[in-house]
């Protein structure tokens, strides 16, 4: 038993745990770890980078499968510390059903300013740097030219702009038993103090 479970064991002695196997695909993964007691989620850790030019994104490996009994979920969310990157999780929480899916885990973030947007910027800093009308009327006839340079240049040097170094934590996970939902169709449905007043419906 490690040390977060002896913990909390120590604080709830009814605490169910929960296996969950692993096997390293890459000899440099790094074995997620509880970085502080009372942690809910262990950070996962990235190997290596790529940068998918299709989708405008930068898909992070852990060098990680898992392997989890009946109905064990592995739910994969972006670190408090993603504010202060310009990054976001691309399906915001990952759901991985490891008791079927053995294949890695992977996590895909984007920038906020795309490569496609800076390009779009590169390309209007390039228009408007011209000093007289004459500059401004050549550089317009070159901008189909230019344009391409730039964003070929972009995407060539894409991984400098990728949100995380590597080795870096970039995301979280938690294990937990799938709960069984059992749905029934019913007529109507019993009033509450929110009813169906949809967003916002308790307050600002």
């Amino acid at each position: 038993m490690g040390m977060y479970e002896e913990w909390a064991k120590s604080k709830d002695p009814s605490m169910e745990k929960i296996e969950v196997k692993f096997k390293k695909l890459d000899p440099r993964a790094v074995i997620p770890t509880y970085a502080h007691d009372g942690d809910v989620c262990m950070d996962l850790t990235a190997i290596w980078v790529e940068y998918d030019s299709e989708h405008d994104l930068y898909r992070y490996h852990t060098g990680l499968a898992f392997e989890g009994d009946v109905d064990t979920a592995q739910f994969l969310f972006p670190r408090s510390s993603n504010c202060k990157t310009d990054c976001y999780l691309t399906n915001s929480v990952g759901v991985a059903d490891i008791e079927i899916y053995k294949g890695e885990i992977m996590l895909c973030f984007k920038n906020r300013t795309s490569l496609k947007m800076m390009t779009i910027f590169k390309t209007f800093e390039y228009l408007t740097d011209a000093d007289n009308v004459f500059g401004y009327v050549k550089r317009l006839f070159n901008l189909p030219k230019k344009y391409e340079e730039i964003k070929t240049d972009l995407r060539y040097h894409a991984l400098e702009y990728a949100p995380y170094p590597i080795n870096a934590r970039v995301a979280q996970m938690m294990c937990i038993k799938r709960p069984k939902t059992e749905l029934t169709e019913i007529d109507e449905l019993g009033t509450s103090e929110r009813g169906d007043g949809g967003f916002g419906a308790s307050g600002i």
